[in-house]
């Protein structure tokens, strides 16, 4: 059984995070009118100023938005390139915005110029948040790397471990171990992992993992950590290896591990354990190519 990318069915933000988003655009559409209206004066007198500072902000909303998203999701971008399309995201919609106005008045071109600053300023700021949280987390995997592969994820639970090594192409599984089922015999197991690195340059993570399901419960959120990281670009791939109704979604991946959502689809009436199978894709880096 081959491990296939799951597809991502659902919104990449929470239900209540897309609502308060559409509400911030309403705020903002009526706000602009009001504030178009007040420097046109009339529709028939100058419309270009109500038009320019309409389809700046509508234009910035979207942008923005579908930016701060994308950044959200995509784990192999650097935080210059992270930067560099927020700024084209401002700066697109005021550009259209000056040439639709023209020759406007003053304050049109004032205010114009001031979303420019303000959204580049959040850009920044936005850019800025993101890099310090990363630089952040690879000092916690670090310390949390120290700690024995034998300690147990939880309670009563073992981790059956194997060490990274060189593997020329064959089976996904090693010897005695073809189908990925096989790899949680013993229900106190939680979690299994193989890491290989092929000739071709790849380092592989093969991962089998059980999410437990109470009564009632319909999220079930799994990490993979994974150290030494991976070299870019990264790939995640997900599926149920169990007949269960769910959906998974790799919704935060990284270098140094990744973040596994399980939702139920079905019924939650009573308990379950579905058994997930994780690929990750990445290059070796050099340090670990050389030893």
């Amino acid at each position: 059984m081959s491990i296939t990318q799951a597809r991502k069915l659902s919104l990449p933000i929470p239900v209540g995070q897309a609502v308060a988003w559409v509400l911030w655009l309403m705020v903002a559409v009526i706000s602009l009118f009001i504030a178009g209206r007040a420097i046109a004066g009339t529709f028939e007198r100058s419309p270009s100023a109500f038009l320019a500072l309409s389809l700046t902000l509508l234009g910035m909303s979207a942008t923005l938005t579908g930016w701060w998203l994308d950044s959200l999701h995509e784990s192999r971008r650097d935080v210059r390139t992270v930067f560099l399309t927020g700024a084209a995201s401002v700066l697109l919609p005021v550009g259209t915005g000056l040439c639709v106005a023209g020759a406007a008045s003053s304050a049109t071109l004032a205010i114009l110029l001031l979303l420019c600053l303000g959204g580049l300023t959040g850009v920044g700021a936005a850019t800025w948040k993101v890099a310090a949280d990363d630089a952040a987390i690879p000092q916690n995997v670090a310390a949390a790397a120290s700690v024995p592969i034998e300690t147990p994820l939880e309670p009563e639970t073992d981790v059956e471990s194997f060490e990274t090594e060189p593997a020329a192409d064959g089976p996904a599984f090693p010897e005695g171990r073809t189908e990925p089922d096989d790899l949680l015999t013993d229900e106190h197991v939680q979690q299994q992992v193989i890491r290989r690195q092929m000739p071709d340059g790849q380092d592989l993570v093969e991962a089998i993992l059980r999410a437990r399901f109470q009564p009632g419960q319909k999220q079930c959120i799994l990490h993979v950590p994974l150290w030494p990281p991976l070299g870019p670009p990264v790939d995640v791939e997900c599926e149920p290896l169990s007949d269960h109704e769910v959906r998974i979604e790799a919704t935060l991946v990284r270098q140094y591990g990744c973040r596994i959502e399980v939702t139920r689809t079905g019924p939650r009436d009573a308990a379950e354990t579905v058994s997930i199978g994780v690929l990750a894709s990445g290059q070796v880096v050099p340090e670990q190519r050389a030893a």
